[in-house]
Protein backbone atom coordinates (compact mmCIF):
# COMPACT_ATOMS: atom_id res chain seq x y z
CA UNK A 1 0.00 0.00 0.00
CA UNK A 2 1.59 3.33 -0.53
CA UNK A 3 0.26 6.75 -0.64
CA UNK A 4 1.13 10.50 -1.72
CA UNK A 5 0.68 13.59 -0.47
CA UNK A 6 0.28 17.17 -2.66
CA UNK A 7 1.69 20.61 -1.22
CA UNK A 8 0.87 23.03 -3.14
CA UNK A 9 -1.10 25.14 -1.14
CA UNK A 10 -0.59 27.74 2.00
CA UNK A 11 -2.60 26.41 4.89
CA UNK A 12 -5.08 29.11 6.40
CA UNK A 13 -6.25 29.57 9.65
CA UNK A 14 -10.10 30.09 9.92
CA UNK A 15 -11.56 30.04 13.53
CA UNK A 16 -12.18 26.78 14.97
CA UNK A 17 -11.21 24.98 11.76
CA UNK A 18 -7.46 24.55 9.82
CA UNK A 19 -8.44 24.28 6.12
CA UNK A 20 -6.44 24.23 3.15
CA UNK A 21 -6.62 26.47 0.29
CA UNK A 22 -6.40 24.31 -2.83
CA UNK A 23 -9.49 23.38 -4.86
CA UNK A 24 -11.62 23.04 -2.05
CA UNK A 25 -11.48 23.93 1.74
CA UNK A 26 -10.21 20.84 3.94
CA UNK A 27 -11.91 20.24 6.96
CA UNK A 28 -10.08 18.83 9.82
CA UNK A 29 -12.78 16.62 10.64
CA UNK A 30 -11.76 13.92 8.27
CA UNK A 31 -8.02 14.55 8.81
CA UNK A 32 -6.76 15.45 5.48
CA UNK A 33 -3.97 18.27 5.81
CA UNK A 34 -2.36 18.28 2.40
CA UNK A 35 0.77 19.42 2.41
CA UNK A 36 2.02 17.88 6.11
CA UNK A 37 4.43 15.72 5.93
CA UNK A 38 5.30 12.52 7.08
CA UNK A 39 6.33 11.41 10.51
CA UNK A 40 9.65 12.21 11.39
CA UNK A 41 10.95 8.93 12.48
CA UNK A 42 9.38 7.22 9.12
CA UNK A 43 11.53 7.09 5.86
CA UNK A 44 10.71 10.13 3.00
CA UNK A 45 10.83 9.62 -0.72
CA UNK A 46 10.17 12.08 -3.65
CA UNK A 47 9.44 11.45 -7.02
CA UNK A 48 9.63 13.34 -10.16
CA UNK A 49 6.56 14.28 -11.40
CA UNK A 50 4.48 17.05 -12.44
CA UNK A 51 5.09 18.57 -9.13
CA UNK A 52 7.49 18.78 -7.65
CA UNK A 53 6.32 18.88 -4.24
CA UNK A 54 4.44 15.26 -3.95
CA UNK A 55 6.00 13.42 -0.81
CA UNK A 56 5.25 9.88 -1.66
CA UNK A 57 5.76 7.01 1.28
CA UNK A 58 5.18 3.49 1.24
CA UNK A 59 2.92 2.29 3.85
CA UNK A 60 3.79 -1.51 5.97
CA UNK A 61 3.63 -4.19 3.63
CA UNK A 62 0.29 -6.11 4.07
CA UNK A 63 1.98 -9.23 5.54
CA UNK A 64 3.67 -7.09 7.99
CA UNK A 65 1.26 -8.35 10.62
CA UNK A 66 0.62 -4.57 12.58
CA UNK A 67 -3.14 -4.44 10.77
CA UNK A 68 -4.61 -6.91 12.94
CA UNK A 69 -7.53 -7.38 10.85
CA UNK A 70 -9.71 -7.04 7.84
CA UNK A 71 -11.96 -3.99 9.47
CA UNK A 72 -9.01 -1.96 10.37
CA UNK A 73 -7.42 -2.80 6.36
CA UNK A 74 -10.51 -1.64 4.94
CA UNK A 75 -10.25 1.87 7.13
CA UNK A 76 -7.08 2.61 6.56
CA UNK A 77 -6.84 1.62 3.03
CA UNK A 78 -9.97 3.69 2.56
CA UNK A 79 -8.20 7.00 4.70
CA UNK A 80 -5.13 6.47 2.88
CA UNK A 81 -6.78 6.86 -0.47
CA UNK A 82 -8.24 10.22 0.73
CA UNK A 83 -4.91 11.58 1.07
CA UNK A 84 -3.60 10.86 -2.72
CA UNK A 85 -2.97 7.87 -5.59
CA UNK A 86 -0.72 5.28 -5.24
CA UNK A 87 3.36 5.31 -6.76
CA UNK A 88 3.05 4.43 -10.41
CA UNK A 89 4.95 1.39 -11.15
CA UNK A 90 8.14 1.88 -12.31
CA UNK A 91 8.45 5.96 -11.01
CA UNK A 92 11.97 6.27 -9.05
CA UNK A 93 11.97 8.35 -6.31
CA UNK A 94 14.54 10.99 -5.85
CA UNK A 95 15.87 12.07 -2.10
CA UNK A 96 14.94 15.51 -1.16
CA UNK A 97 17.74 17.60 -0.46
CA UNK A 98 16.50 19.02 2.65
CA UNK A 99 13.57 18.64 4.38
CA UNK A 100 11.71 21.59 5.96
CA UNK A 101 11.95 21.16 9.97
CA UNK A 102 8.46 21.74 11.42
CA UNK A 103 7.71 25.04 13.36
CA UNK A 104 7.38 24.90 16.99
CA UNK A 105 6.22 28.56 16.45
CA UNK A 106 3.66 28.15 13.54
CA UNK A 107 1.86 25.03 15.76
CA UNK A 108 1.50 27.58 18.95
CA UNK A 109 0.10 30.10 16.80
CA UNK A 110 -2.18 27.76 15.35
CA UNK A 111 -3.90 26.75 18.26
CA UNK A 112 -3.85 30.10 19.61
CA UNK A 113 -6.04 31.40 17.22
CA UNK A 114 -8.59 28.42 16.88
CA UNK A 115 -8.90 28.77 20.45
CA UNK A 116 -10.40 32.60 20.40
CA UNK A 117 -13.15 32.78 18.12
CA UNK A 118 -17.16 34.21 18.80
CA UNK A 119 -17.42 31.51 22.05
CA UNK A 120 -15.49 34.54 24.16
CA UNK A 121 -18.43 36.56 23.48
CA UNK A 122 -20.73 34.44 25.60
CA UNK A 123 -18.06 34.11 29.03
CA UNK A 124 -19.55 37.62 30.59
CA UNK A 125 -22.94 36.21 29.96
CA UNK A 126 -22.34 33.08 32.29
CA UNK A 127 -19.53 34.42 34.43
CA UNK A 128 -20.71 37.48 36.09
CA UNK A 129 -23.49 35.22 38.53
CA UNK A 130 -20.51 33.92 39.51
CA UNK A 131 -18.23 36.40 39.89
CA UNK A 132 -14.47 37.12 38.41
CA UNK A 133 -12.51 34.85 41.30
CA UNK A 134 -14.87 31.90 41.05
CA UNK A 135 -15.62 32.55 37.29
CA UNK A 136 -11.22 32.72 36.77
CA UNK A 137 -10.51 29.62 38.98
CA UNK A 138 -13.46 27.98 36.42
CA UNK A 139 -11.60 29.31 33.86
CA UNK A 140 -8.18 27.85 34.79
CA UNK A 141 -9.57 24.37 35.48
CA UNK A 142 -11.40 24.36 32.25
CA UNK A 143 -8.32 25.01 30.48
CA UNK A 144 -6.53 22.03 32.70
CA UNK A 145 -9.55 19.99 31.93
CA UNK A 146 -9.53 20.96 28.28
CA UNK A 147 -6.02 20.64 27.96
CA UNK A 148 -5.61 16.89 29.13
CA UNK A 149 -8.32 16.12 26.38
CA UNK A 150 -6.35 17.74 23.76
CA UNK A 151 -3.45 15.96 24.84
CA UNK A 152 -5.37 12.36 25.05
CA UNK A 153 -6.41 13.16 21.16
CA UNK A 154 -2.62 14.13 20.59
CA UNK A 155 -1.48 10.66 21.93
CA UNK A 156 -4.36 8.98 19.68
CA UNK A 157 -3.28 10.54 16.76
CA UNK A 158 0.63 10.15 17.47
CA UNK A 159 -0.25 6.16 18.07
CA UNK A 160 -2.23 5.73 15.07
CA UNK A 161 0.66 7.89 13.18
CA UNK A 162 3.33 5.65 14.07
CA UNK A 163 1.82 2.40 14.07
CA UNK A 164 0.62 2.52 10.94
CA UNK A 165 2.87 4.81 9.01
CA UNK A 166 0.52 7.36 8.29
CA UNK A 167 1.11 11.07 7.80
CA UNK A 168 -1.91 12.57 9.37
CA UNK A 169 -5.13 11.06 10.92
CA UNK A 170 -8.31 12.55 12.17
CA UNK A 171 -10.63 12.46 14.85
CA UNK A 172 -13.58 10.26 12.74
CA UNK A 173 -11.16 7.96 11.35
CA UNK A 174 -9.50 7.20 14.63
CA UNK A 175 -13.36 6.23 16.34
CA UNK A 176 -13.57 4.24 13.02
CA UNK A 177 -10.59 2.57 14.12
CA UNK A 178 -10.75 2.45 17.51
CA UNK A 179 -14.62 2.11 18.74
CA UNK A 180 -15.72 0.78 15.61
CA UNK A 181 -18.71 2.18 13.10
CA UNK A 182 -20.96 3.08 15.84
CA UNK A 183 -18.32 5.10 17.94
CA UNK A 184 -17.39 6.75 13.91
CA UNK A 185 -21.06 7.35 13.50
CA UNK A 186 -21.79 8.63 17.34
CA UNK A 187 -18.41 11.28 16.72
CA UNK A 188 -20.26 12.44 13.26
CA UNK A 189 -23.48 12.65 14.75
CA UNK A 190 -22.52 15.23 17.36
CA UNK A 191 -20.26 16.56 14.97
CA UNK A 192 -22.97 17.75 13.05
CA UNK A 193 -25.05 18.65 16.16
CA UNK A 194 -22.32 21.25 17.48
CA UNK A 195 -21.88 22.70 13.79
CA UNK A 196 -25.33 23.10 13.24
CA UNK A 197 -26.01 24.49 16.54
CA UNK A 198 -23.22 27.11 16.43
CA UNK A 199 -23.80 28.01 13.03
CA UNK A 200 -27.69 29.00 14.07
CA UNK A 201 -26.57 30.72 17.11
CA UNK A 202 -24.02 32.88 15.57
CA UNK A 203 -26.69 33.92 12.98
CA UNK A 204 -29.11 35.08 15.53
CA UNK A 205 -25.94 36.51 17.35
CA UNK A 206 -24.29 39.01 14.37
CA UNK A 207 -28.01 39.41 12.88
CA UNK A 208 -28.85 41.12 16.31
CA UNK A 209 -25.77 43.20 16.18
CA UNK A 210 -26.16 44.25 12.70
CA UNK A 211 -29.75 45.42 13.02
CA UNK A 212 -29.22 47.02 16.50
CA UNK A 213 -26.02 49.18 14.31
CA UNK A 214 -28.01 50.21 11.42
CA UNK A 215 -31.20 50.49 13.14
CA UNK A 216 -33.14 48.19 11.21
CA UNK A 217 -35.48 44.81 11.87
CA UNK A 218 -34.24 42.06 13.56
CA UNK A 219 -34.98 39.46 10.43
CA UNK A 220 -33.23 41.95 8.32
CA UNK A 221 -30.45 41.61 10.24
CA UNK A 222 -30.26 37.91 10.33
CA UNK A 223 -31.20 37.61 6.77
CA UNK A 224 -28.39 40.40 5.26
CA UNK A 225 -25.57 38.52 7.50
CA UNK A 226 -26.10 35.29 6.85
CA UNK A 227 -26.58 36.15 2.98
CA UNK A 228 -24.15 38.73 2.70
CA UNK A 229 -21.25 36.46 4.35
CA UNK A 230 -22.69 33.26 3.04
CA UNK A 231 -22.97 34.60 -0.51
CA UNK A 232 -19.37 36.08 -0.29
CA UNK A 233 -17.97 32.68 0.51
CA UNK A 234 -19.82 31.18 -2.23
CA UNK A 235 -18.91 33.28 -4.93
CA UNK A 236 -15.12 34.43 -3.60
CA UNK A 237 -12.44 32.18 -4.57
CA UNK A 238 -9.60 30.82 -2.16
CA UNK A 239 -7.23 33.78 -2.35
CA UNK A 240 -9.91 36.12 -1.46
CA UNK A 241 -11.79 34.28 1.56
CA UNK A 242 -7.58 33.94 2.79
CA UNK A 243 -7.00 37.59 2.40
CA UNK A 244 -9.89 38.39 3.89
CA UNK A 245 -10.02 36.10 6.53
CA UNK A 246 -6.20 37.39 7.04
CA UNK A 247 -7.47 41.36 7.40
CA UNK A 248 -10.51 39.94 9.70
CA UNK A 249 -8.15 38.02 12.05
CA UNK A 250 -5.78 41.27 12.43
CA UNK A 251 -8.97 43.75 12.99
CA UNK A 252 -9.93 41.24 15.82
CA UNK A 253 -7.02 41.16 17.90
CA UNK A 254 -6.17 45.33 17.00
CA UNK A 255 -10.06 45.64 18.11
CA UNK A 256 -9.53 43.80 21.27
CA UNK A 257 -6.86 45.92 22.42
CA UNK A 258 -8.46 48.88 21.72
CA UNK A 259 -11.49 47.74 23.68
CA UNK A 260 -9.43 47.07 26.68
CA UNK A 261 -7.96 50.41 26.61
CA UNK A 262 -11.08 51.90 25.98
CA UNK A 263 -12.78 50.31 28.89
CA UNK A 264 -9.77 49.48 31.73
CA UNK A 265 -9.99 52.82 32.99
CA UNK A 266 -14.02 52.34 33.55
CA UNK A 267 -12.91 49.49 36.14
CA UNK A 268 -13.89 49.12 39.38
CA UNK A 269 -11.84 46.63 41.58
CA UNK A 270 -14.44 46.72 44.25
CA UNK A 271 -16.94 44.83 41.28
CA UNK A 272 -14.48 42.43 41.16
CA UNK A 273 -14.77 41.11 44.83
CA UNK A 274 -17.80 39.64 44.73
CA UNK A 275 -17.97 35.57 44.82
CA UNK A 276 -20.39 32.99 43.95
CA UNK A 277 -19.51 29.57 43.94
CA UNK A 278 -22.53 28.22 43.29
CA UNK A 279 -23.04 29.53 39.68
CA UNK A 280 -19.60 27.97 38.65
CA UNK A 281 -21.29 24.57 37.69
CA UNK A 282 -24.03 26.09 35.19
CA UNK A 283 -20.92 28.40 33.53
CA UNK A 284 -18.61 25.71 32.53
CA UNK A 285 -20.66 24.28 29.42
CA UNK A 286 -19.99 28.19 28.04
CA UNK A 287 -16.10 27.69 29.37
CA UNK A 288 -15.89 24.68 27.50
CA UNK A 289 -17.14 25.78 24.54
CA UNK A 290 -14.56 28.81 24.48
CA UNK A 291 -11.73 27.06 25.56
CA UNK A 292 -12.64 24.66 22.59
CA UNK A 293 -9.76 23.99 19.68
CA UNK A 294 -9.38 20.32 19.52
CA UNK A 295 -10.28 19.71 15.97
CA UNK A 296 -6.89 21.03 15.01
CA UNK A 297 -4.80 18.98 17.35
CA UNK A 298 -4.56 15.77 14.56
CA UNK A 299 -3.11 18.64 12.22
CA UNK A 300 -0.82 20.29 14.69
CA UNK A 301 0.68 16.62 15.22
CA UNK A 302 0.87 15.75 11.77
CA UNK A 303 2.54 19.37 11.00
CA UNK A 304 5.11 18.98 13.98
CA UNK A 305 6.10 15.23 12.21
CA UNK A 306 4.93 13.03 15.57
CA UNK A 307 7.47 14.48 17.84
CA UNK A 308 5.81 13.95 20.78
CA UNK A 309 7.36 16.92 22.67
CA UNK A 310 7.06 19.64 20.21
CA UNK A 311 2.98 18.19 19.88
CA UNK A 312 3.00 18.44 24.00
CA UNK A 313 4.69 22.08 24.18
CA UNK A 314 1.76 23.46 20.48
CA UNK A 315 -1.09 22.64 23.39
CA UNK A 316 0.52 23.99 26.40
CA UNK A 317 1.88 27.32 25.30
CA UNK A 318 -1.01 27.45 22.72
CA UNK A 319 -3.84 27.28 24.82
CA UNK A 320 -2.13 30.35 27.92
CA UNK A 321 -2.17 33.28 25.73
CA UNK A 322 -6.02 33.07 25.19
CA UNK A 323 -6.40 31.56 28.67
CA UNK A 324 -4.79 35.09 29.52
CA UNK A 325 -6.61 37.09 27.21
CA UNK A 326 -9.78 35.22 28.60
CA UNK A 327 -9.14 36.41 32.13
CA UNK A 328 -8.38 39.83 30.88
CA UNK A 329 -11.53 39.79 28.85
CA UNK A 330 -13.76 38.57 31.68
CA UNK A 331 -11.95 40.88 34.18
CA UNK A 332 -12.38 44.25 32.10
CA UNK A 333 -15.93 43.49 31.48
CA UNK A 334 -17.46 42.53 34.50
CA UNK A 335 -15.54 45.22 36.42
CA UNK A 336 -17.57 47.75 34.25
CA UNK A 337 -21.11 46.83 35.47
CA UNK A 338 -22.04 47.29 38.78
CA UNK A 339 -23.14 44.72 41.45
CA UNK A 340 -26.43 46.58 42.58
CA UNK A 341 -27.48 46.52 39.13
CA UNK A 342 -26.49 43.01 38.35
CA UNK A 343 -28.35 42.04 41.83
CA UNK A 344 -31.78 42.64 39.97
CA UNK A 345 -30.99 39.74 37.52
CA UNK A 346 -29.85 37.66 40.36
CA UNK A 347 -33.29 37.58 41.52
CA UNK A 348 -35.63 37.67 38.37
CA UNK A 349 -33.18 34.67 37.02
CA UNK A 350 -33.23 36.19 33.71
CA UNK A 351 -30.05 36.27 31.09
CA UNK A 352 -28.14 38.94 30.92
CA UNK A 353 -25.59 39.90 28.67
CA UNK A 354 -23.26 42.86 29.66
CA UNK A 355 -21.61 43.33 26.37
CA UNK A 356 -25.65 43.94 25.28
CA UNK A 357 -25.05 47.21 27.83
CA UNK A 358 -21.59 48.13 26.43
CA UNK A 359 -23.16 48.64 23.23
CA UNK A 360 -25.82 50.71 23.97
CA UNK A 361 -23.93 52.89 25.32
CA UNK A 362 -23.66 54.68 22.07
CA UNK A 363 -19.64 55.72 22.93
CA UNK A 364 -16.55 54.70 21.88
CA UNK A 365 -17.08 51.58 23.90
CA UNK A 366 -19.93 50.56 22.58
CA UNK A 367 -18.41 50.60 18.90
CA UNK A 368 -15.55 48.61 19.91
CA UNK A 369 -17.78 45.92 21.33
CA UNK A 370 -20.13 45.58 18.69
CA UNK A 371 -16.94 45.69 16.03
CA UNK A 372 -15.37 43.09 18.33
CA UNK A 373 -18.86 41.21 18.49
CA UNK A 374 -18.99 41.23 15.13
CA UNK A 375 -16.12 40.17 13.73
CA UNK A 376 -15.51 37.72 15.86
CA UNK A 377 -18.73 35.73 14.66
CA UNK A 378 -17.67 36.32 11.11
CA UNK A 379 -14.30 34.76 11.69
CA UNK A 380 -16.28 31.58 13.04
CA UNK A 381 -19.02 31.57 10.66
CA UNK A 382 -16.52 31.39 7.70
CA UNK A 383 -14.61 28.32 9.29
CA UNK A 384 -18.20 26.47 10.12
CA UNK A 385 -19.97 27.29 6.72
CA UNK A 386 -16.53 25.31 5.39
CA UNK A 387 -16.91 22.55 7.69
CA UNK A 388 -20.72 21.72 7.18
CA UNK A 389 -19.65 22.03 3.65
CA UNK A 390 -17.00 19.20 3.68
CA UNK A 391 -19.03 17.22 6.73
CA UNK A 392 -21.41 16.47 3.33
CA UNK A 393 -19.10 16.01 1.03
CA UNK A 394 -17.03 13.72 3.00
CA UNK A 395 -20.83 11.81 3.58
CA UNK A 396 -21.36 11.19 -0.05
CA UNK A 397 -18.42 9.36 -0.37
CA UNK A 398 -20.32 6.70 2.17
CA UNK A 399 -24.04 6.96 -0.23
CA UNK A 400 -24.04 4.30 -2.58
CA UNK A 401 -26.93 5.95 -4.56
CA UNK A 402 -25.37 8.24 -7.49
CA UNK A 403 -27.95 10.97 -7.63
CA UNK A 404 -27.79 11.25 -3.94
CA UNK A 405 -23.85 11.46 -3.68
CA UNK A 406 -23.65 13.84 -6.34
CA UNK A 407 -26.06 16.14 -4.67
CA UNK A 408 -24.57 15.83 -1.45
CA UNK A 409 -20.90 16.85 -2.79
CA UNK A 410 -22.40 19.93 -4.94
CA UNK A 411 -21.65 23.37 -3.71
CA UNK A 412 -25.04 24.90 -4.10
CA UNK A 413 -26.50 21.74 -1.80
CA UNK A 414 -23.84 22.64 0.63
CA UNK A 415 -24.25 26.29 0.85
CA UNK A 416 -28.20 25.56 1.07
CA UNK A 417 -27.75 24.48 4.93
CA UNK A 418 -27.94 28.52 5.53
CA UNK A 419 -30.76 28.84 4.74
CA UNK A 420 -32.39 26.89 7.28
CA UNK A 421 -30.52 27.56 9.90
CA UNK A 422 -31.16 31.28 8.90
CA UNK A 423 -34.80 30.85 9.50
CA UNK A 424 -34.21 29.04 13.39
CA UNK A 425 -32.88 31.80 13.65
CA UNK A 426 -34.78 34.79 12.45
CA UNK A 427 -37.44 32.47 14.47
CA UNK A 428 -35.75 32.01 17.57
CA UNK A 429 -33.57 35.78 17.99
CA UNK A 430 -32.45 34.48 21.55
CA UNK A 431 -30.45 31.06 20.70
CA UNK A 432 -26.91 32.25 20.84
CA UNK A 433 -26.27 32.02 24.65
CA UNK A 434 -28.93 29.04 24.94
CA UNK A 435 -27.08 27.47 21.55
CA UNK A 436 -23.89 27.90 23.09
CA UNK A 437 -24.89 26.25 26.41
CA UNK A 438 -26.36 23.40 25.03
CA UNK A 439 -23.27 23.21 22.68
CA UNK A 440 -21.03 22.79 25.25
CA UNK A 441 -23.19 20.32 27.79
CA UNK A 442 -23.70 18.22 25.25
CA UNK A 443 -21.55 18.00 22.41
CA UNK A 444 -18.21 19.35 23.62
CA UNK A 445 -18.39 17.28 26.49
CA UNK A 446 -18.74 13.94 24.36
CA UNK A 447 -16.65 14.66 21.24
CA UNK A 448 -13.65 16.50 23.44
CA UNK A 449 -14.43 14.60 26.48
CA UNK A 450 -15.71 11.20 26.81
CA UNK A 451 -14.38 10.25 23.07
CA UNK A 452 -10.94 10.65 23.16
CA UNK A 453 -10.75 8.96 27.06
CA UNK A 454 -12.64 6.28 25.56
CA UNK A 455 -10.16 5.56 22.47
CA UNK A 456 -7.04 6.55 24.73
CA UNK A 457 -8.22 3.83 27.07
CA UNK A 458 -9.05 1.37 24.42
CA UNK A 459 -5.31 2.21 22.74
CA UNK A 460 -3.61 1.98 25.77
CA UNK A 461 -4.92 -1.68 26.35
CA UNK A 462 -4.09 -2.26 22.57
CA UNK A 463 -0.17 -1.21 23.41
CA UNK A 464 0.61 -3.09 26.37
CA UNK A 465 -0.15 -6.17 24.91
CA UNK A 466 1.97 -4.99 21.76
CA UNK A 467 4.78 -4.55 24.10
CA UNK A 468 4.34 -8.17 25.78
CA UNK A 469 3.95 -9.50 22.21
CA UNK A 470 6.88 -7.30 20.10
CA UNK A 471 9.27 -6.36 23.41
CA UNK A 472 12.26 -6.76 20.93
CA UNK A 473 11.85 -4.10 18.54
CA UNK A 474 13.40 -0.94 18.33
CA UNK A 475 11.77 2.77 19.21
CA UNK A 476 11.35 3.19 15.46
CA UNK A 477 8.21 2.14 14.66
CA UNK A 478 7.11 0.65 17.55
CA UNK A 479 4.51 2.08 18.93
CA UNK A 480 4.46 0.44 21.89
CA UNK A 481 7.30 2.90 23.24
CA UNK A 482 5.32 5.78 22.90
CA UNK A 483 4.55 7.67 26.22
CA UNK A 484 1.47 8.65 28.04
CA UNK A 485 0.95 12.26 27.11
CA UNK A 486 -1.51 12.44 29.94
CA UNK A 487 -0.52 10.94 33.17
CA UNK A 488 -2.16 9.05 36.07
CA UNK A 489 -3.66 5.97 34.00
CA UNK A 490 -6.80 4.33 34.02
CA UNK A 491 -7.77 7.18 37.16
CA UNK A 492 -7.59 10.00 35.07
CA UNK A 493 -9.39 9.07 32.14
CA UNK A 494 -12.04 8.04 34.23
CA UNK A 495 -11.84 11.48 35.57
CA UNK A 496 -12.28 12.86 32.49
CA UNK A 497 -15.18 10.73 31.63
CA UNK A 498 -17.45 11.38 34.77
CA UNK A 499 -16.28 15.21 34.52
CA UNK A 500 -18.47 15.37 31.14
CA UNK A 501 -20.81 12.77 32.52
CA UNK A 502 -21.46 14.99 35.83
CA UNK A 503 -21.84 18.37 33.39
CA UNK A 504 -24.64 16.58 31.57
CA UNK A 505 -26.35 15.09 34.28
CA UNK A 506 -26.41 18.67 36.32
CA UNK A 507 -27.46 20.38 33.31
CA UNK A 508 -30.45 17.48 33.04
CA UNK A 509 -31.40 17.86 36.64
CA UNK A 510 -32.15 21.49 36.20
CA UNK A 511 -34.06 21.16 33.14
CA UNK A 512 -36.32 18.66 34.94
CA UNK A 513 -36.33 20.24 38.25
Amino acid sequence: MAFQIVDTAPTCLIDGLSWRLTNRATCWYRGRPRGVESASTLPVRRTRQRSSSLLVRQAAPKNSGRIEDKKEERILEKVSAENGEPLAEGDEPAVDEAEAEPSLVAAISLVAGTMIGAGVLALPSVTWRAGFVPSTAALIGGWMYMTCAALLVAEASLYTMRKYERPSVSMLSMTDLFLGSIGGKISSAFYLFIMLALLIAYIAQAGGILAEGVHAPYWQGASAFTLGVGGFLYVANQDLVESTNNILVGVLVATFIALVSLVSPGVHPDYLAGTNWAAVIPALPTILVALVYHQIVPVICAQLKGDVVKVRYAIVLGTLLPLSMFIVWNAVILGTVSPDFLSQFLVSGETLDPLALLRKSGDQVGIAVSVFSEIAIVTSFIGFVFGIAEFLEDISNNVANETIRSALSSRPVQFSVLLPAMGFAITSPNLFFSAIDLTGTFGMTVLFGIIPATMVGKLRRQRKREEAEEASLSLVGNPGTMPELVPGGEFTLAFMIAVAVSIMANDIWHRIF
